[in-house]
């Protein structure tokens, strides 16, 4: 498959992928013209940069991890290296779903807030808003300092 058809496959650029292959994370194939093509099990490494790119992994631990195997001498010392890397990873995850979990549980508790105010004919200003018992417990919910007017 051509570069531009797996970028419009995986819905991200072409100089993104240019961006990995130069990075050292995938290799590309040439035709004997020069063009770059890529074949499934290509496609598939993209698919596992992408997500752990968007898991705020970072670059240089995805680059790591892409060339320990090649880079060890020995099974050993690849699956050590790979299997500390993994570690980290695993970390760097753990970290993001205690963040991913408390946000959910705030946006529920927000959502169920905001929906106290259905019906409300006032207009939603924090100067109105605050004479209401609805928004006794405001406070509570971080998110709502974003929807929230600025003073």
């Amino acid at each position: 498959m051509k570069i531009g058809t797996v970028a419009e496959l995986l819905n991200t650029s072409v100089q993104t992928i240019r961006f990995y292959e130069n990075s050292g994370l995938i290799d590309s194939r040439r035709t004997d013209g020069g063009t770059r093509y890529y074949e499934e099990e290509d496609i598939e490494r993209i698919k596992v940069i992408q997500t752990l790119s968007s898991l705020n992994i970072p670059h240089k631990q995805l680059k790591l991890l892409a060339n320990t195997r090649l880079a060890s001498k020995t099974g050993n010392e690849a699956s050590r290296s790979v299997s500390n890397q993994f570690g980290e990873i695993l970390g760097t995850l753990n970290d993001l779903k205690t963040i991913i979990d408390g946000s959910i549980k705030d946006i529920k508790k927000a959502d169920y807030f905001v929906q106290q105010c259905f019906g409300c004919k006032k207009s939603p200003r924090r100067k109105i808003c605050s004479h209401c018992e609805v928004t006794d417990n405001i406070d509570k919910h971080k998110i709502i300092n974003l929807v929230w007017d600025q003073l």
